[in-house]
């Protein structure tokens, strides 16, 4: 999540969708230094347009946007980062993980399984859809 009083927008991170490269971006242009640059607790970083609209009453009527991927790609790349780095800290800022992703066989298993763990939680492997729609894109269709 990126906010801009400067220019009224503010950005929805989406977890492994280029969000991390687009707020140092974002972060360049406002000349944030030290400190500034640090991005949010992991509970927020990744929040959704809903959540953000509680926490920040002033965004409802700032320019709001959020870059999306092919799922199966962020599901591949998420799973990924995970069975990589077993030290990666989870949404809360903290271990432990729901499950330990190595209890899975191979990633077809975790997939098979996703959508009954507490793995479809962690903005990693939930919807895309769901950070966006409720209270988002519902309020333009």
């Amino acid at each position: 999540m990126f906010i801009s009083k400067k220019y009224k927008f503010a950005f929805i991170h989406i977890a492994k969708a280029a969000g991390s490269t687009i707020s140092i971006m974002f972060k360049d242009i406002h000349g944030l230094k030290g400190k500034q640059r640090e991005d949010p607790k992991p509970i927020e970083h990744h929040m959704s347009a809903s959540d953000l609209l509680k926490k920040f009453p002033e965004c409802k009527s700032y320019f709001k946007f959020a870059i999306i991927r092919n799922p199966f790609d962020r599901l591949l790349s998420s799973y990924s980062e995970f069975k990589n780095d077993p030290n990666r800290k989870n949404r809360f800022g903290f271990k432990p993980w729901p499950t330990n992703i190595n209890d899975y066989e191979n990633f077809d298993e975790f997939c098979k399984n996703l959508s009954n763990s507490k793995w479809i939680r962690d903005p990693h492997f939930r919807p895309q859809s769901d950070q966006l729609f409720e209270g988002f894109l519902l309020k333009f269709l």
